[in-house]
């Protein structure tokens, strides 16, 4: 963690300031009462919730004459990013405490609980760390207190010094853990059958391994073969592409060829044509001269023909929509008779595939059968295997509950040995405590020098301090407690003054080394008294060690009696087994187990084998029968089509009745168009 910047506003003897720090170390300096400390406790109480003298805090933090402040620390966390804490503190209970991303400054946490657990894991502490109390005891202690919490009791510096490093947590840590190392070995054990399983398969898989291996080399051979093929080919293909480019090439040419020849005889054609049209257009003209009457006359029935020839149209047009419409009349037929042979064609499949499904239920009956035979068999050599295992799990759990039971009981008489050790110093420690309780006697009668040398000292200076003003003033001729002229104050008084101080300066130091002596003497009595709660503690512990010596000795009967429990039941599992009842012989009850564990996985294998052959039998089954229901889906839809295409055959008729209708209207047309 780093701190960047801190802002404050109205904290202590500050109204408005900004202190920016740099990488490495900050020296903060000034003289008593600048605002060193308030910058720390600014921190603490943004960072930490480090509060002095909670009760009186607002009072002690808010600068006099405000009724609020706040701080606002710029921070790194143990991951380098950049935050800001922002809180606020009033006497109108109006507070705040949030975290806000440093670009944005918008919101992250708020609120007292969140924003604790929040600084906690962004600052590397654990939930249930009491930060307040570390920052107090660790990163800023105050002022003359920092070798403090080391001179106070051992039980003291126990509840200050074990929630602050967490030290519950490995207790918890041991307890919890205790039967771990049991519940691992149970672990490894069937690890190790499962072991014995993948022995099997890669056994198994080795073979596969060896037939892909030659698989290899083979497929290596084809690749040559295949690659000096693919060179051939290469060369004969480029040949080839220049042979058909020169071929193409041929083609164009001809084709050219043909296409100018064309040409020419088409404007040889055209020459003759416009020679010939031309010839009957001199002829025509002369015909026109000699015909004008009649030419008048064709000009009226030319009229006349062209009102014939719209009708001509018309009734052409409903002639071309009734063949239109037989056309479409046969086609639908068409369609429809397709499709009913289709619709058959469907039906015939659909009877073909039934039989086979029936053939296909019959040998998915067979092997079913078979199939539940063989399981019924194979559950048995699992139940067999499995019993077998327990057994073999049960053996070796207990063969490793002796072992640790012995090693339990050899931690305790080793610690039975230590015990005894430290009960032999106690007649040591008794004469030692009474030692101490006599020093420790004579606090009282130190606390009382101490007051009196405190007294005398006060009352010296004091005196040595108007001895020297009385000396300043005697010198004018001034009475230094009447403050106006006195004879009796002039001539030889400064030298008697002298003398008064230098008598006073020796009993003040005097006084002081009195006072040292004291201080000593209080160090001893201090060391005393933390060594007097040492040995009470000590004197208690083997008070303990006493009574758990005896316990001792009672878990260790209980441990022999669970180590005899456990070698008889591993004895009955061997008999059991046929197998001679010794610890050593429980491998011989592994090796039986694997062997079962062999013979179990080989009639899996084949059970396997035989179960994915029928489920691709039922596969297969399940295949045609979804066809029959496409194939029913078909004939469905071919019928609605049929259906469909007759509703138009139906239609077209009726359209073409209709069209006979109005073709009535044009009798006799040709005949007249024709005349």
């Amino acid at each position: 963690m780093k701190i960047k910047r801190v802002e404050v506003s109205n904290v202590k003897c500050y109204s408005e300031a900004q202190f920016d720090f740099e990488n490495g170390i900050n020296f903060i300096s000034g003289i008593n009462g600048a605002g060193k400390t308030s910058i720390i406790e600014s921190i603490g109480f943004a960072l930490f919730d480090y509060k002095i003298g909670k009760n009186g805090f607002n009072t002690y933090f808010i600068k006099r004459g405000e009724k609020k402040a706040s701080v606002r620390v710029v921070f790194e966390d143990k991951d380098s990013q950049e935050y800001i804490v922002d809180r606020k503190i009033s006497f109108a209970s109006n507070n705040s405490w949030v975290i806000k991303d440093c670009e944005t400054e918008e919101e992250i946490v708020s609120g007292e609980i969140d924003v604790l657990n929040w600084l906690k894991d962004h600052l590397g502490f654990y939930r249930d760390d009491n930060i307040s109390q570390i920052y107090e005891n660790i990163i800023s202690v105050p002022q003359g207190m920092f070798t403090s919490a080391f001179l106070d009791t051992a039980q003291n510096r126990k509840n200050k010094f074990d929630p602050i490093f967490n030290l519950e947590v490995y207790r918890t840590v041991f307890k919890n853990t205790a039967s771990l190392e049991s519940g691992l070995k149970s672990k490894k054990i069937y690890k190790e059958a499962e072991l014995g399983k993948l022995d099997v398969r890669i056994e198994m898989l080795s073979k596969d391994k060896d037939e892909h291996t030659q698989l290899e080399k083979e497929l290596d051979s084809v690749r040559k073969i295949k690659q000096e093929k693919d060179d051939e080919f290469k060369k004969v293909n480029e040949k080839y592409k220049e042979k058909s480019k020169i071929k193409n090439e041929i083609t164009n040419l001809e084709e050219n060829i043909k296409i100018d020849n064309v040409k020419q005889e088409n404007v040889n054609r055209h020459i003759e044509t416009l020679s010939k049209n031309l010839e009957m257009s001199s002829n025509a003209k002369k015909l026109l001269d000699e015909n004008k009457q009649g030419y008048d006359i064709y000009k009226q029935e030319e009229e006349k023909q062209k009102v014939l020839k719209n009708k001509k149209k018309e009734y052409d047009k409903l002639i071309e929509k009734k063949n239109s419409l037989n056309t479409n009349i046969d086609k639908s037929k068409t369609v429809i008779n397709l499709k009913d042979g289709n619709k058959e064609k469907i039906k015939n499949a659909n009877e073909i595939i039934k039989n086979e499904i029936k053939e296909l239920d019959k040998l998915i009956q067979e092997d079913e059968k078979k199939l539940n035979e063989n399981l019924l068999k194979l559950e048995q050599e699992k139940r067999d295997v499995e019993e077998l295992k327990e057994k073999e799990l049960k053996a070796e759990q207990e063969r490793m509950l002796i072992i640790k039971s012995d090693g339990v009981i050899q931690s305790y008489n080793d610690n039975i040995n230590r015990l005894e050790k430290l009960v032999q110093r106690e007649k040591e420690l008794l004469s030692l405590k009474a030692e101490l309780e006599n020093q420790i006697k004579e606090k009282a009668n130190i606390e009382k020098g101490k007051n009196d040398v405190e007294e005398n000292l006060s009352k010296l200076i004091a005196k040595l301090e108007n001895l020297n003003e009385s000396k300043k003033i005697s010198k004018t001729g001034i009475c230094p407690y009447l403050k106006s002229e006195c004879i009796n104050v002039k001539g030889k008084t400064v030298e008697e003054y002298d003398s008064e101080i230098e008598n006073v300066k020796t009993e003040i130091q005097q006084i002081k080394q009195r006072k040292l002596d004291i201080a000593e003497k209080e160090r001893k009595i201090v060391k005393a008294e933390a060594e007097m709660q040492n040995m009470s503690d000590k004197i208690k512990e083997i008070n303990d060690a006493k009574n758990e010596i005896e316990k001792i000795k009672i878990e260790i009967a209980k441990n022999k009696e669970k180590n005899e429990k456990s070698q008889k039941v591993i004895y009955d599992i061997l008999e059991s087994n046929k197998i001679e009842k010794d610890l050593k012989n429980i491998d011989e009850l592994k090796k039986l187990s694997q062997e079962r564990q062999k013979e179990f996985n080989k009639n899996d294998k084949e059970y396997n084998v035989m179960k994915t052959k029928l489920e691709n039998v039922k596969k297969d089954r399940d295949k045609k029968n979804t066809e029959i229901e496409k194939n029913n889906e078909e004939i469905s839809k071919t019928e609605l089509e049929i259906k469909n295409e007759t509703e138009e055959i139906n239609k077209r008729r009726e359209e073409i009745s209709e069209i006979d209708k109005q073709l009535k209207e044009y009798g006799g047309l040709e005949v007249e168009i024709e005349q």
